[in-house]
């Protein structure tokens, strides 16, 4: 006799059954979403250059423009939880000069780019649309999908959510909203880069101004020079110049004083760029406006994109622990083996990094000493990366600390140039008290040794212009000359300043 079953005892769990529908609709939205995240993005129009736009979901709906090398501006355009992600990837520089040229109102550039805006917002819809199917299309192939009906559910739910998502951010977007922005990275830090953008061009056109009054005290000052401490007609004249960071007026003091000077070639020992972003690539172009070689290595602040580009300049040479000639003279040069701007990965300590820097400078020696004999000359980015080379090489010459520095060690001279950007493009702020700095260094034609070298500094408008030779005597002894003024009443030069220090790092 069976007995029944104890009504007071366990029941069995009843088991909640979604609808497959409902399973095959939120997995397509969710894809879609993530797709939407990932890999939906396109190429567009906006101003005088290219934006790149994607989407993003996020609990507060803005719109984050990407501005490298500076950081970001961020503005609560509208209220749909997604971001709007715009990165510029090209600027057609000519299209912004003659933009900056026509003195638009503020209203009229707004208005500019709210049109630029809605016509690449409508591209970019159509590219959600293919996302979502695609997402779509890929859930019916994992689920197995055999009716029509849950195919339908599948395509509408990929394609409607990231849609509805973007009709929603748009349909009340506010482009004035950029009016009071949030800013982020170096234009949070520096908001004297911002303005008053009156002052800030006119900062920048005084300065470009004062350059042919700066041209003309260099040539007399040169002449003063050559009268005073004769360095051989013959001699090998180079340009060493560092640390440009996308200073338009360095490069204008540079290519003025590489004529003057008649050099024979120009050296850029790093940090031409401030980010190494394909953005800042059209800086480079600068390089083919001087007529002498220009023997490049990359510094801590340019990328692997700066390097190939300046590399694509018919008189430039790039080192990377490579050789090159110039009259004879060897010149050996490598690439800083770090690039602090890269944010995909975790950036070392000051510390870390200065570690990383005396490590490779094993690397240096090694390949300096593979060489079938010394060079004549090394550069580097930072001295650290060649302190294992005092005794086997005559020069060093680097950048990176922003400072002037000269020394000696174990018959190895090493001469530092401060910052040829003065320091960056925050020299154009109108409280800036930033020089410009470069050096001309002389060598014998015959064995290549260093006769003396001149240290140049440019501080505008209407400040100094100061200039100071060292005349290496073939003792080693440095006599260091300065010129006086010359005798005109509104030439801005100075006396010179105190003995070099040398950097102990």
């Amino acid at each position: 006799m069976e007995l029944d079953p104890d009504p007071d005892g366990p029941r069995p769990k009843r088991r909640i059954s979604v609808p497959r529908w409902l399973t095959i609709g939120l997995a397509g939205a969710i894809l879609s979403l993530a797709l939407m995240a990932a890999a939906v993005r396109g190429e567009y129009d906006l101003g005088p250059g290219k934006v790149e736009i994607s989407l993003r979901p996020q609990v507060s709906g803005a719109t984050v423009v990407s501005v490298p090398p500076f950081g970001s501006i961020e503005a609560s355009t509208h209220r749909s939880p997604v971001a709007v992600l715009i990165s510029p990837t090209s600027v057609d520089t000519h299209s912004a000069q003659e933009l900056v040229e026509s003195r638009p109102t503020q209203a009229s550039v707004v208005e500019s780019l709210r049109a630029d805006l809605v016509e690449a917002f409508k591209k970019f819809a159509l590219r959600l649309v293919i996302g979502g199917l695609v997402a779509g299309a890929l859930i019916a192939a994992i689920a197995r999908v055999r009716k029509w009906g849950e195919l339908a559910i599948a395509l509408v739910a990929g394609v409607a959510v990231p849609l509805a998502l973007y009709a929603a951010a748009f349909a009340g977007y506010n482009v004035d909203a950029f009016r009071q922005p949030t800013l982020t990275g170096a234009i949070g830090r520096s908001p004297e880069l911002l303005g008053p953008v009156q002052q800030f061009g006119q900062r920048f056109n005084a300065l470009r101004t004062e350059l042919g009054e700066i041209g003309s005290i260099t040539f007399q000052l040169y002449q003063f020079l050559a009268e005073q401490a004769p360095i051989p007609e013959d001699a090998i004249r180079v340009l060493h110049i560092s640390d440009l960071h996308l200073n338009p007026v360095g490069y204008d003091v540079a290519q003025l004083v590489a004529e003057r000077f008649r050099v024979d070639a120009v050296i850029d020992s790093g940090d031409l760029t401030a980010e190494g972003s394909t953005l800042e690539v059209a800086f480079v172009d600068r390089i083919s406006e001087f007529q002498v070689p220009y023997i490049f290595i990359r510094g801590n602040h340019d990328s692997m994109v700066t390097q190939e580009a300046v590399a694509a300049e018919a008189n430039a040479r790039v080192l990377d622990g490579t050789v090159t000639t110039l009259g004879g003279m060897t010149i050996y040069g490598v690439g800083d083996p770090l690039y602090t701007p890269d944010k995909t990965v975790e950036q070392p300590s000051n510390d870390e990094q200065k570690a990383a820097k005396r490590e490779f400078a094993r690397t240096v020696d090694e390949q300096v000493a593979e060489l079938e004999q010394p060079p004549d000359l090394v550069v580097v980015h930072d001295r650290l990366t060649a302190g294992r080379l005092p005794g086997d090489v005559p020069l060093v010459i680097h950048g990176h600390d922003h400072k002037w520095s000269a020394g000696e060690d174990d018959g190895t001279r090493f001469l530092g140039v401060a910052s040829t950007g003065a320091a960056g493009l925050k020299s154009l702020a109108p409280e800036s008290q930033s020089a410009i700095a470069m050096q001309v260094l002389y060598f014998d034609r015959q064995d290549y040794r260093l006769l003396g070298y001149d240290r140049i500094d440019v501080q505008g408008p209407q400040q100094q212009f100061l200039l100071k030779r060292t005349v290496v005597a073939p003792a080693g002894v440095l006599e260091q000359l300065s010129p006086t003024p010359p005798d005109d009443p509104g030439t801005p030069v100075s006396p010179a300043p105190g003995p070099e220090t040398t950097n102990t790092e």
